[in-house]
């Protein structure tokens, strides 16, 4: 028996079957499982879509669709599948989806999830270079559906040849001088595409300016982005994420691979670290839907974090039973620097973890994702585990 998710979307990318056995009959007898479902596969998208009814199919199996979830029975066996591919029996998709900043930790995220998706849309990785390796890997995924694409913002030839037959957009945007501006001309190249709907990646607090606290650059620059996308009459959702806890893997001076300390100069305030790849899957889902199933979500932007709000002191614990060792915390802006001159790298993150020290990124807020995926965002503990390499846990206890 499966677990399915009951959320209005409920889209989920897992790729499990479960079975559970009935009485056998002659048929189940002479024929594999694998036989059997892959002939019953065929068939029900050969017959008809999954609908609200059961139905009975030619071979006096059935078929039967349920709320975030399907399930396939017929003689001697049932076979439950999970929520995504309740729907994957339909036809082919006709979707061509862009994905701007696909070869970065989100982009990769997104474009794994849709690679894998069988309803097939095909999705265009903009890139400057679609030879490069991070592209040539995304390719990889799927190079049935997964297209780089070249992808520059002040060459107009180069945008129009990106967004031609495009429907649907996931924005990330890059670190440039000039968001604002980056932005308008995504959302002119967008429109005039047709585009029929986009998801932005913004940033948690982002504002108008003139705001009490005022915003900082960034979060002015996502705003800037949002208006540009609503301005040019673009049907969109934004997504605000939180801090990534992807820093810990990305940003050496808050941690380098497999040392016992990390320096966070967050002191004793909580921050709900969020998973960057659940971004990638509330976007997927978003994307993927219905137009009826995302309309309560368009021209509105949503604040999006980890299930939990952590102290400095909360993430060491974790650090350390994943690493099987003591992993310490070291606090203040000035280790931090220190940390970073020693490294000879940039402390550029000094000041959003100084807005974190005040509190600034501490809220908890799953309801955007709760409503689409049925469950919530990743735990930090669970983030850890995945990547326990980083922080070089021992094997066994």
């Amino acid at each position: 028996m499966t677990r399915r998710s009951d959320g209005p979307v409920g889209r989920t990318h897992s790729v499990e079957l479960a079975s559970r056995r009935r009485e056998p009959t002659a048929r189940t007898q002479h024929q594999s499982v694998g036989q059997l479902v892959q002939q019953h596969l065929r068939e029900a998208a050969r017959s008809r879509p999954l609908g609200d009814k059961l139905e009975q199919n030619e071979t006096g199996g059935s078929v039967k669709r349920v709320v975030g979830g399907g399930r396939l029975g017929f003689s001697g066996w049932e076979f439950v599948l999970p929520a995504r591919h309740a729907t994957t029996l339909a036809p082919m998709s006709t979707d061509t989806i862009l994905v701007t900043g696909g070869t970065g930790k989100i982009g990769s995220a997104f474009v794994s999830l849709l690679a894998a998706d069988a309803s097939a849309p095909v999705v265009r990785v903009a890139t400057r270079d679609p030879s490069a390796p991070g592209a040539r890997l995304m390719r990889a995924l799927n190079p049935a559906t997964v297209v780089p694409t070249t992808f520059d913002v002040d060459k107009p030839d180069s945008l129009k040849a990106a967004f031609e037959g495009v429907t649907r957009l996931f924005v990330i945007a890059p670190f440039v001088p000039d968001m604002a501006a980056w932005h308008g001309k995504v959302a002119e190249a967008a429109r005039s595409a047709g585009v029929s709907f986009a998801v932005k990646v913004s940033v948690t607090g982002a504002r108008a300016p003139g705001g009490d606290p005022a915003p900082g650059r960034i979060p002015l620059s996502h705003w800037q982005g949002e208006q540009a996308l609503l301005s040019a009459g673009l049907s969109a959702t934004m997504i605000r994420p939180t801090i990534f806890m992807q820093h810990f893997l990305t940003v050496p001076a808050l941690y380098v691979p497999r040392a016992d300390r990390f320096f966070l100069p967050t002191g004793p305030a909580k921050v709900a670290w969020l998973d960057c790849r659940d971004i990638a899957a509330a976007a997927a889902a978003l994307i993927t839907a219905a137009p009826a199933e995302r309309a309560p979500f368009e021209g509105k932007a949503f604040e999006l974090t980890g299930p939990q709000a952590l102290t400095a002191a909360e993430v060491s614990e974790i650090l350390s039973w994943v690493a099987r060792r003591t992993i310490s915390h070291v606090d203040g802006v000035e280790a931090f620097s220190a940390h970073a001159q020693e490294l000879g790298v940039p402390d550029i993150f000094k000041g959003i973890y100084g807005e974190a020290a005040g509190g600034w990124f501490g809220a908890v807020d799953t309801t955007l994702f709760t409503k689409l995926l049925g469950r919530t965002t990743t735990p930090f503990a669970r983030f850890a585990l995945d990547a326990a390499a980083q922080f070089g846990s021992a094997a066994g206890d």
